[in-house]
């Protein structure tokens, strides 16, 4: 004779055909019998809760799979943007250089302008062996400089 493997369902059927009493077990003052049925009872329910978590266990990778499919879309975003970060953020120096220098020259350019048209203003003549000439004091100029620093005072310079 050839040993078998029973199936857990043939012998849970087995067993609650076969109804017999496997013992007799004492609780405080009280004895409890432990039937097959019993048994098989504890064996189906124990079935049922090692599916129902093997089901659960597989609901669970599924989901780990699609908030790891998640990260990586997430991870391929942020990596994205952090190099539109730095594409602006160089633009952003050129920029900045570029109209930081070309501001700067311009307005050098004015207020060397605007000196001169004021300073013309404050000339007076003054008679040389040529004929006569503007001059301007040093005095003048002084006044002028002190002038128009004053008034740029607390004018900010954008960058």
């Amino acid at each position: 004779m050839t040993e078998r493997k029973f199936t857990d369902e043939e012998i849970i059927e087995f067993l609650r055909k076969q109804n017999w009493i496997s013992g007799v077990f004492p609780k405080e003052d009280e004895y409890f019998r432990i039937t097959n049925n019993d048994i098989a009872d504890l064996i189906s329910r124990q079935k049922a809760e090692i599916e129902s978590l093997k089901k659960t266990l597989h609901e669970l990778k599924m989901e780990a799979e699609m908030v790891y499919k998640q990260r990586d879309v997430l991870k391929k975003q942020v990596d994205t943007q952090k190099a539109e970060i730095e594409r602006l953020e160089e633009e952003n120096r050129r920029m900045k250089k570029y109209y930081f220098t070309h501001d700067y020259h311009e307005c050098h350019n004015e207020a060397i302008k605007e000196f001169a048209e004021r300073l013309k203003e404050r000339t007076y003549p003054f008679p040389c062996a040529i004929g006569v000439e503007n001059a301007v004091t040093i005095r003048a100029i002084n006044d002028l400089v002190k002038e128009l620093t004053e008034e740029n005072k607390g004018q900010a310079v954008s960058v």
